[in-house]
């Protein structure tokens, strides 16, 4: 009889005290990776008001400030740098059709709306989205592209992200090459 396999999400490394170190990423892809933090952010603010842990406005005008600031340009990096190494159909479609979506639940939520319960439920959905999308990005998405990119393909998705990060007005230091290179540096001075 066959075993029925399920292949696990792949889980964080742990140190001997327990504490997480988190998803290990190729550096291809640690720039948008990055970028996933501040959209969890985002997804915990709107699922927070939808509980009504925080009031609606605190919690519409945080995410509001993320998606303008944040989401909205890794949704574009993405959609300009990465098409060309996503080897499945399936997953080039639910890349893009998540990203209308997110743009669409953007745009109900900038809405106004009389009735508090319908923005209630839709910011736990769309929050519940947003946090099910960069899941799937970290967990199944970007380790198929490290795995199946040729050695070419990296080098370019390399150079690619490079110029993004190049872009952005994030601490250049939390990218440990650039880290390595300084540590290098320093010890041969």
């Amino acid at each position: 009889m066959m075993e029925n396999h399920v292949k696990l999400p792949q889980m964080k490394s742990q140190t001997p005290g327990g504490k997480s170190k988190g998803i290990k990423r190729h550096p291809c892809l640690r720039p948008l990776s990055r970028d996933h933090l501040l959209a969890l952010i985002g997804a915990q603010k709107l699922m927070k008001t939808s509980r009504q842990e925080i009031s609606i406005e605190e919690g519409l005008s945080a995410f509001a400030n993320i998606w303008q600031n944040e989401i909205t340009i890794h949704l574009a990096d993405e959609e300009a740098i990465l098409p060309e190494f996503i080897k499945e159909d399936s997953d080039k479609e639910r890349l893009l059709g998540d990203h209308k979506r997110l743009r669409e639940f953007a745009e109900k939520l900038a809405e106004e709306y009389s009735d508090e319960s319908s923005v209630l439920a839709l910011a736990g959905e769309a929050g519940a989205f947003l946090d099910a999308h960069v899941r799937w990005e970290e967990r199944e998405f970007f380790p198929r592209i490290e795995q199946t990119a040729s050695k070419e393909e990296i080098e370019r998705l390399l150079a690619l992200t490079d110029e993004v990060e190049a872009k952005r007005s994030r601490n250049r230091n939390c990218d440990s090459r650039i880290r390595s290179k300084k540590k290098k540096q320093q010890q041969q001075n």
